[in-house]
């Protein structure tokens, strides 16, 4: 679908280029970046997601900070060098 290639096919292609340089500078251990990507896009949005109904209801800029900042940290810990 054009959509997802527009948008998140797009978005996950960067994330994972740039994860790539990131790597390729010796700041994290990535064999696939791509599936790096999906794992940091997961780990980042999927519980605030999950908790929001996909955007139904609001969570506070904090919570929304707390999840994300769990999310890169968790992130981190899986693929840090």
């Amino acid at each position: 679908m054009s959509w997802q290639e527009a948008g998140p096919l797009r978005v996950r292609k960067e994330i994972a280029d740039h994860l790539r340089r990131i790597a390729d500078a010796g700041h994290l251990v990535i064999a696939d970046a791509d599936l790096a990507a999906v794992h940091l896009v997961q780990l980042v949005a999927g519980d605030a997601t999950t908790r929001t109904y996909h955007g139904a209801i609001p969570l506070s800029p904090e919570e929304t900070r707390r999840l994300a900042d769990a999310g890169v940290r968790a992130f981190l810990h899986g693929y840090a060098a």
